[in-house]
């Protein structure tokens, strides 16, 4: 079977067993009393955590077979030096962490939602969202750690990434880059892309090429990803990891209220000025859940992205905002103060 193909149904098999167990687990989670989490928690607990160790057993039992499998193509003189247990990952977070220090925290998030405002339904909703990101980030990490423990028993030097979609940004730019087997995978919450076991970049296909996989794209989906702005200049010919690390302090680069300004678009594009791309949002930020928990509890919400500069000023007792605008000419006009 070509490597990618098998790549593809590794990362198939992560994403249902995550799914599955974070599904199992949100409905357990509907039973929660949130005016008193830690009695919901002596109940719920047991189950939730057996619930997410039955998904990590499923998640370490391909790993044996799928790195057997991709190495037959990837490194052929590659041989087993040793049997590893993998079924000792079960029941720890990927941190280290005991499951239940880590199952806990959506009891806590709904709780202060409801404490700080929130309806009970729209706390309940905050805690599901981050129990089944939970959940099925940690059945895909105990996967993959399983995977690099079979790396290290074929002494094999290290891996490629392979990008699944739906990717982000981050995901795409560090497409078919090598790493050494014990390299930590770098992953967002739910992501799905995958460990291709290789000495070097043996796929050949577009999922391990950021270039390739940016292509594969149709236009929205490609705005979606990297933004209108960062869109058009990776077609104008910039690198997409330029523009995904624009805002991250690439070497150049400087913020500038929110925009990139015109040494950042030549820079992106490598000389060529084709004017001025439009306020951009590169990180991925400000996180859905976090938006959601502010304004189910009625707070003013001010982000950089939109609204410049800010600043919070006072003492305990009176806090007050001050708000700059994106665009520099007019921030004079648009500087205000107000009660918070």
């Amino acid at each position: 079977m070509a490597t990618p193909r098998r790549a593809e149904l590794r990362s198939t098999e992560l994403r249902t067993a995550g799914e599955a167990s974070a599904t199992a687990a949100v409905r357990l989670f509907g039973a929660a009393d949130l005016d008193d989490p830690v009695a919901s928690w002596r109940t719920l607990g047991p189950p939730l955590a057996a619930t997410v160790e039955a998904g990590q057993r499923a998640a370490v039992g391909g790993a044996r077979s799928y790195v057997e499998d991709v190495q037959v193509v990837t490194a052929p003189d590659a041989t087993r030096a040793a049997r590893v247990a993998v079924d000792g990952l079960v029941g720890t977070a990927a941190d280290g962490r005991d499951l239940d220090a880590l199952l806990y925290r959506p009891f806590a998030t709904a709780t202060r939602a409801v404490r700080l405002g929130a309806s009970p339904l729209d706390a309940r909703r905050l805690g599901a969202t981050s129990l089944h990101r939970i959940v099925k980030t940690t059945v895909s990490d105990t996967g993959r750690a399983a995977e690099r423990l079979e790396l290290a028993a074929f002494r094999t030097s290290g891996y490629v990434r392979q990008v699944e979609y739906p990717a982000r940004s981050r995901c795409i730019v560090l497409a078919g880059k090598w790493f050494r087997w014990n390299r930590g995978f770098e992953r967002h919450p739910e992501c799905d892309c995958v460990h291709v076991p290789a000495r070097e970049d043996v796929a050949g296909d577009f999922t391990t090429d950021p270039r390739a996989a940016f292509d594969a794209l149709d236009a929205a989906e490609q705005e979606r990803v990297f933004t209108p702005a960062g869109a058009e200049a990776i077609r104008a010919g910039a690198d997409p990891a330029q523009v995904v690390n624009a805002r991250r302090g690439a070497a150049g680069l400087a913020p500038s209220f929110g925009r990139l300004t015109a040494e950042e678009v030549t820079s992106l594009r490598d000389g060529l000025q084709r004017g001025r791309l439009s306020t951009v949002t590169l990180y991925g930020h400000p996180a859905p859940e976090t938006l959601a928990l502010l304004g189910a509890t009625g707070a003013r919400v001010l982000r950089t992205d939109r609204d410049g500069d800010v600043a919070v000023a006072g003492n305990g007792a009176a806090l007050r905002t001050l708000v700059r605008g994106s665009d520099p000419a007019d921030a004079e006009r648009r500087a205000r103060h107000t009660a918070g």
